[in-house]
């Protein structure tokens, strides 16, 4: 089980009226496959460096059952006895530990709540936590006072089942890995343009009984829909392994099948990546904007529109804005069109 926790929309609109609804199925991959997504995790995992354990001697079973299992789903961890040897100074190096650590994880048992240790450790990562450079991640082994510094925050339930409490970490784990590669990548430029140009950007989740699913968006003008603005569902695709590797029509049938899902009629990928599929271009040849069109049900009804802003050919701020204004105004006009065919500039 995953304990809740607040969410930070930020700039983000989550659920808008009149937007994306709460409840949709609908599913954003970062990358266009699945495979790019596990490499695209994978640089996160690098990038989150050794996960801290903080725990009591008491439950050392417990926490090297945890680390193996963390370790073997490609992460790494900081761990006591593999980092410290006799003669070190142990505040100091615990402490440096957690403040460089990205992620701690907090075991909370009827042992640690009374170790001193643990508190020392766990008030030193609340510190960092609340400044925003690291994630703390309670882990409940078994029932016990929760300190006071963990209140509120996401969890991972030990206490009834191994199994399921460790799928709930690795799914937390994935989601800061995915994190910190976008962080320091051409995702967290890219979505920065993304907001400035459309005036912000918004989040939206839904999803049924058995899994969610989420995607970003942002809105343009279309004073001919009844809202007078329409929805845009929006993907980023990386280039982080620096392959040039293009985006073709391998990646359009998954880009389709997973996007069919949506309700919106319209769709922008920003890409760092080559776009060589078959495409209607608004302009000269060469032109970095261009749209295709997709029918996303079986019996061929309401077509969509996917708008790729190609930013291969550009590494400046400057270039990606230009191309993603050029991309912002077509699909204003895609937009008013609706399904209408559409004539190049």
């Amino acid at each position: 089980m995953l304990g809740a926790t607040p969410h930070h929309a930020g700039d983000e609109a989550a659920g808008s009226a009149g937007g994306p609804k709460p409840g949709r199925t609908s599913f954003t991959p970062k990358l266009g496959a699945a495979s790019g997504y596990n490499r695209f995790v994978g640089i996160g995992k690098h990038l989150l460096q050794k996960i801290f354990i903080s725990h009591s001697t008491v439950d050392k079973p417990f926490v090297r059952r945890l680390a193996r299992r963390i370790e073997a789903a490609g992460f790494n961890v900081w761990l006591d006895e593999h980092e410290l040897v006799a003669g070190d100074k142990l505040s100091e190096r615990i402490s440096a530990a957690v403040a460089k650590a990205k992620v701690v994880l907090v075991i909370a048992s009827t042992a640690s709540v009374k170790s001193k240790w643990f508190r020392y450790e766990l008030n030193i990562a609340a510190e960092q936590m609340i400044q925003g450079k690291c994630r703390v991640i309670p882990i409940l082994m078994s029932d016990c006072a929760i300190p006071t510094a963990m209140h509120g925050l996401l969890y991972a339930d030990f206490r009834t089942s191994f199994a399921r409490g460790m799928k709930a970490l690795l799914t937390a784990l994935q989601h800061e890995a995915s994190r910190a590669a976008k962080a320091a990548g051409f995702w967290a430029r890219a979505r920065d343009t993304v907001s400035r140009v459309f005036g912000g950007t918004g989040f939206s989740s839904g999803g049924g009984d058995f899994e969610s699913f989420d995607y970003d968006f942002v809105t343009v003008a279309a004073p001919n829909r009844t809202s007078g603005e329409a929805y845009v569902v929006y993907d980023v695709v990386s280039d982080h392994l620096k392959r040039r590797r293009p985006i073709d029509d391998s990646w359009w049938d998954e880009y389709v099948n997973v996007r069919q899902r949506n309700e919106e009629d319209l769709f922008l990928v920003v890409s760092e990546r080559p776009v060589e599929l078959p495409v209607e271009s608004t302009g000269p040849p060469g032109n970095c904007v261009k749209y295709r069109r997709f029918e996303k049900d079986v019996l061929g009804r309401d077509v969509g529109h996917v708008v790729f802003a190609d930013t291969s050919h550009t590494r400046t701020d400057r270039g990606r804005e230009a191309i993603l204004k050029q991309a912002r105004t077509l699909l204003v006009r895609l937009a008013d069109s609706r399904n209408a065919p559409f004539a190049s500039a």
